[in-house]
């Protein structure tokens, strides 16, 4: 099936769909962002790219569309585990999807620091804050 068909099936009917507050999420698998668009769809496109945490480091999950996987959704992934340190998965990562997805190098690069950050901040027991915006003060008109 095309990935415009289905995308065009599951973009307003999936069971990943979470919508909050007007903007539509999702929890799909293959999915950086969270968004659901097109784009970064895993469900819709041949090609996805997703990342995980485990104990062990990050994996890296692409789906395959060669030969007898294109027919056997179970086998079309290959998931490769990252153990090295933050500066060389950041390097496989550009590698993988320079080659892959060029288009997803941004978001993938992202949720990596992100689940490296999640992960180091485990493991010293620290929440890490980020940065917040100073509001700016405006005045209420007495009318």
């Amino acid at each position: 099936m095309s990935s415009d068909l289905v995308w065009l099936i599951v973009r307003n009917n999936s069971s990943f769909l979470v919508k909050r507050n007007g903007a539509q999420l999702t929890s799909e698998p293959n999915n950086l962002t969270g968004r659901n668009t097109f784009k970064f769809s895993g469900l819709a496109n041949k090609k996805a790219l997703g990342l995980t945490s485990t104990d062990k480091g990050l994996v890296l999950t692409k789906k395959s569309t060669k030969g007898a996987n294109a027919r056997k959704p179970a086998s079309s992934l290959v998931s490769v585990t990252l153990k090295r340190d933050a500066k060389r998965v950041a390097r496989s990562i550009k590698n993988a999807t320079q080659a892959y997805r060029p288009d997803l190098e941004r978001a993938a690069l992202a949720r990596a620091t992100a689940l490296f950050r999640a992960k180091r901040s485990k493991a010293t027991g620290v929440k890490v804050q980020l940065s917040k915006r100073a509001r700016s003060k405006s005045k209420k008109s007495t009318a």
